[in-house]
């Protein structure tokens, strides 16, 4: 098909030719000769075509490259953040449990042992009968005085 408009393309351009008598005639040779030249022309201009667009590519995708690159290096240094974050978070919150377990300890070592506690009860209940003998007794006294004293009263009158 080409070599078909090549060859009208010529005979157009020999018309004005042909019309004053001078007639040409294109060989063969050169018509193939300026098919091939113009094919040579189309494949150098659709590699440069190709040339640019696969330069378009490789920029295209260092530029994505970098992107992703960037991404995963603020990626990265946030969750260094996070985590230096969350490990001192962690380590003061490790230090109140510490401190108050050492409360807790301190307050324990001023608690009394059951051992002491039962020493001490039976020591207060011990007391608490000899007042309450004590007591008893100081009460008998008095009713026997009493008695004694109301007898003397009664032997008197």
């Amino acid at each position: 098909m080409r070599a078909f408009l090549v060859l009208l393309l010529a005979v157009f351009l020999s018309l004005p030719a042909l019309a004053q008598q001078q007639p040409r005639i294109l060989a063969v040779d050169e018509i193939a000769r300026l098919e091939v030249a113009h094919a040579k022309e189309m494949l150098a201009v659709i590699e440069a075509k190709n040339q640019q667009l696969r330069a378009a590519d490789v920029n295209a995708n260092e530029q994505r490259f970098r992107a992703q690159e960037q991404a995963v290096a603020f990626a990265l240094q946030a969750a260094e953040k996070a985590v230096t974050k969350a490990e001192l978070a962690a380590e003061k919150r490790f230090e109140s449990v510490n401190e108050f377990r050492n409360q807790l300890k301190d307050q324990t070592g001023t608690f009394i042992t059951r051992n002491e506690l039962w020493g001490w009860l039976v020591a207060l209940i011990m007391m608490a009968f000899s007042a309450w003998n004590v007591l008893n007794s100081y009460v008998k006294r008095e009713r026997a005085m009493d008695l004694v004293q109301r007898k003397g009263e009664a032997r008197t009158t």
